[in-house]
């Protein structure tokens, strides 16, 4: 290297918000921090500069106890010299959801915005690996450049590489090779402090041939370096020829872009190499599960109901509640920094997690039900009639739980209809009993109305995409119209099989059969028959919250205490639900010397259940434990083949491929995230386990060949490996947990199977929502006059100026909003426009291949364009009619915004 190097020295914190100590002690170790560096910035014009680790949570903490500083703070962002954004915080990218990260960017960015100005870096210094897709999201918000601190490591590639997405999308990427306090507090001694630099300097050049170097001053929760100044003009002549900055991020690329010289090396997809048995933690994968279990749901909530169904709502002339859909969000991102929802905190951090979860389900479940209802209003059904609510981007049959209340009266039966062809719904009642229904009103006071409450199951046809199907039940005397009491259905399309010894079910599909010891097999046309699924395996826990150990002795537990009971629960006209009920006999926790499994044991009860669906590809699983262990790991095994090719792991938009084994060189257990489905690879076929919320599993090898192992429970009470640390016995996970997943064997590759699609399915249930009932249950009955409403019982009119207009019955009885038609493109998105303007729809491509789709909304379209992952066009599209025809690049996501006419 002939020419001077130029050091890069960059003041910044690391702000974990709460992690070893609570939210509000480190709040208040975060307004001493941001006191102290306005001080300095006050007293020293020379301190240029301070990256306050890209998030602009910290500017509301801090701002929460010191409002009267925010103008102060706005002028030194606005002039540079405190840099933050573009993230709101700095999430675990393997444990959100894609869109969840876009959200992030969006509020980070909007808020560092109003502030002045926001960092232009890809900022992902301490989460534990980072998802194929981030290069491909930092572009879509215009971000060049990225600094990474693991899930690669020197022996992948240099300190400056070009880190690429599938789809092609690069960042100029710096590794924090000597981690991000390579410069953490250089001492006060010039001569002192220079020789720290030569010393991080030498570390860094033997992994590059580069002349600008990064040089981290700070770490986590490191205040700002108040005698910096003078230290630095003190070294400069020490250091001679080299050229020593008070820097910046963007300084530091722009440095190494101007330099020009060889290409950059080239890495594509995800970050978890794994080398490092720290590098990227991912025991934190299963640490904790109700939190993975909780946040999975909230963002189903928000991204696949809300969101779509609250832009449904704004097409009908309703309110788009941007406000309220932000702060559900700013809630749920507020769980998602890495040692948050990576479940590697103290239990107070988790505890107010739990609070946060709690109120966007509240939210998010109000905000859902304002929109169907206003749906509900534009639909001239009949009384007593109900909506079945399709939330996914297709049509498609499913299963539905139905809630009907009706007046105390005449008439002990039910029936159901569909209102469009006049059919009978063939359904199982579940329960029917006397009930009392809240009704809050506006202008009086929430009194309860007394109601007969019928609750059914139905098999409900032809929902259509992004839509609804309307139903019409009624009250008659006589025998109910339902199925389920009698003997299962036995017929070409589904049948059950309950001879001694057989225990089971067929339909189009898979064949079902259950062994006396809880496993079962399950066989599907051409595919042979795959045994022993389901076994659950227990083993012991000596790690933490950061990574599993077994204990030096282990003793592994497999399957029941004895043989389980085995019932056909549930007997549907159009399904079969078998339950699998028995005890697992495991070590109460370990030895005091944690070396081993303690010899006292404690039944752990668990509940399987196997759901079989007329027509459907997928055998459904769901699984109760009620934990009473300590110290231990959980798993359930699926057999799948003797000779696996590798899995292929379906994430945040994108499927990757991982082998089976590991390179001798990693330090880690071989265990993997997925957020969507994973498939085993095999010779003949392919063997689909679809999630729903459980993010991490394994290969093992079993008597027979191997197994994909999915994750249930890894408690433990230790939190990490610093002997300050607190215990966390919450971390034991005691008490139920509730886990679903699904199996489909397939032939052919996971796109030609559709597993997206069939996830897609397995997850999102439709929703029944009654409407046009009896005014009694009519919480507001619109009248002429807009000022004026009916009260609930009809017999007075109060005044409230805040209703809607009357609404207008507009829709048919059956109706799709918005459908996607692509055989590879994958819906991911359908939300309110950031600026109000239009509704942005958003779908990716996971394959290897360019895929053709058409998106199709209910009414003319003025205007269609494609966007930036900013909302920011690109360009136009051709609109023909209602539909715009796109071509999505492999790997690529794509985001459009549609106009429609008024």
């Amino acid at each position: 290297m002939s020419e001077p190097v130029v050091l890069h020295i960059v003041s910044h914190t690391h702000w974990d918000r709460e992690w070893y100590q609570p939210l509000e002690v480190f709040r208040l170790r975060l307004v001493d921090l941001l006191d102290h560096l306005l001080l300095v910035l006050r007293e020293d014009p020379d301190f240029v500069h301070f990256h306050l680790d890209s998030q602009c949570i910290v500017l509301e903490d801090y701002l929460a106890v010191r409002p009267e500083r925010e103008a102060e703070l706005r002028e030194h962002v606005a002039a540079g010299r405190v840099e933050v954004g573009p993230w709101y915080v700095l999430n675990d990218t393997f444990l959100t959801s894609g869109e969840a990260t876009i959200r992030n960017l969006l509020l980070g960015r909007a808020i560092a915005r109003r502030f002045g100005g926001h960092g232009e870096i890809g900022y992902v210094p301490d989460q534990f690996g980072s998802i194929a897709q981030l290069p491909q999201i930092f572009a879509g918000f215009g971000l060049r450049y990225a600094v990474v601190g693991r899930g690669i490591t020197v022996q992948d590639v240099p300190l400056e590489f070009a880190w690429c997405s599938p789809d092609g999308s690069m960042v100029l990427t710096s590794l924090l090779h000597g981690w991000y306090n390579n410069a953490q507090r250089l001492d006060a001694v010039p001569a002192r402090a220079a020789q720290q630099l030569r010393r991080a300097v030498e570390h860094l050049r033997s992994h590059s041939d580069r002349r600008h170097f990064l040089l981290m001053n700070g770490v986590d929760h490191l205040e700002a370096q108040e005698n910096l100044s003078p230290i630095l003009a003190a070294l400069r002549p020490l250091l001679e020829p080299w050229e020593v900055r008070h820097s910046t991020l963007a300084a530091y690329f722009a440095g190494l872009e101007a330099d020009g010289g060889r290409p950059w090396s080239r890495w594509t997809g995800e970050l978890r190499q794994q080398r490092q048995r720290h590098s990227v933690l991912n025991g934190t994968l299963s640490s904790r599960m109700s939190l993975k279990l909780h946040n999975h749901r909230c963002q189903l909530l928000l991204e696949r109901w809300v969101e779509p169904w609250s832009t449904v709502a704004g097409l009908l002339g309703g309110e788009v509640p941007q406000a309220q859909l932000r702060l559900a969000w700013r809630y749920l991102m507020q769980n998602h920094p890495h040692d948050s929802i990576c479940g590697c905190s103290v239990d107070p951090v988790h505890r107010e997690m739990e609070t946060r979860f709690a109120s966007v389900t509240q939210i998010g479940e109000v905000l859902r039900q304002r929109a169907l209802q206003t749906v509900c209003q534009h639909v001239p059904a009949p009384s007593g009639s109900v909506l079945v609510f399709n939330p996914t981007s297709h049509t498609r049959a499913a299963l539905c739980t139905i809630t009907l209340d009706f007046p105390p009266g005449d008439g002990e039966q039910v029936v159901v209809r569909d209102a469009m062809t006049g059919e009978k719904v063939p359904f199982r009642l579940l329960e029917r009993r006397a009930a009392q229904r809240l009704v809050t009103h506006p202008v009086a006071l929430p009194h309860p109305v007394p109601s007969d409450r019928f609750t059914l199951r139905a098999l409900v046809h032809d929902l259509p995409a992004l839509g609804y199907r309307t139903l019409v039940a009624e009250r008659v005397r006589g025998p109910v119209y339902r199925y389920g009491d009698g003997a299962p259905p036995q017929d070409e399309g589904l049948s059950a099989f309950l001879d001694t010894g057989e225990l089971g079910g067929r339909n189009e599909h898979l064949s079902l059969r259950i062994a006396p010891d809880g496993t079962f097999s399950l066989e599907a046309a051409g595919m042979g028959i795959f045994h022993g699924l389901g076994r659950l395996i227990d083993d012991g826990e000596a790690g933490d919250s950061y990574l599993h150990e077994p204990p030096r002795r282990d003793r592994v537990v497999l399957g029941f205490s004895g043989l389980p009971r085995i019932a056909l629960d549930e007997i549907g006209p159009d399904w079969l639900v078998w339950s699998i009920r028995g005890e697992l006999s495991l070590p109460v926790g370990l030895t005091t010397n944690r070396q081993a499994r303690s010899p006292e044991e404690v039944l752990v009860p668990v509940e399987v259940r196997l759901q079989l669906v007329r027509g459907s590809r997928r055998l459904e699983i769901e699984v109760s434990v009620d934990n009473r262990a300590f110290d231990h790991r959980l798993r359930m095994l699926f057999p799948v083949a003797e000779n696996l090719e590798g899995t292929w792991a379906a994430g945040q938009f994108s499927v990757v491929h991982r082998p089976v084994a590991l390179p001798t060189d990693w330090e880690a257990h071989g265990n993997h995230p997925a957020e969507v489905f994973v498939d085993a690879v095999a010779e003949r076929c392919g063997f689909g386990l679809l999630l729903d919320g459980t993010p991490e599993y394994g290969v093992v090898a079993t008597g027979g060949g191997q197994a994909l192992a999915l994750t249930l429970l890894r408690c433990t009470d230790v939190l990490g490996d610093n002997a300050a640390f607190d215990r966390v016995p919450d971390a034991q996970c005691l008490g139920p947990v509730r886990i679903r997943c699904a199996l489909v064997p397939h032939r052919g590759r996971w796109e030609q199977a559709a597993l997206h699609r069939e996830a897609e399915e397995f997850r999102l249930e439709p929703l029944a929502v009654q409407h046009g009932a009896n005014a009694t249950f009519r919480s507001l009955q619109v009248v002429q006059a807009p000022h004026q409403v009916q009260s609930q019982s009809a017999e007075e009119e109060l005044p409230n100026p805040f209703l809607p207009a009357p609404a207008v019955a507009d829709l048919p009885l059956v109706h799709s909003f918005l459908r996607v038609e692509s055989t590879d493109a994958v819906f991911s998105a359908c939300k309110p426009a950031e600026d109000g303007r239009g509704l942005i729809v958003r779908v990716f491509n996971p394959t290897e291949r360019e895929a053709p789709a058409r998106i199709c909304l209910d009414r003319r379209l003025h205007k269609a364009e494609v966007c930036n992952l900013e909302e920011t066009q690109e360009r136009p599209l051709d609109v023909a009619g209602d539909a715009v025809d796109l071509r999505v690049r492999a790997g690529a996501i794509l985001t459009v915004r549609l106009e429609a006419e008024r």
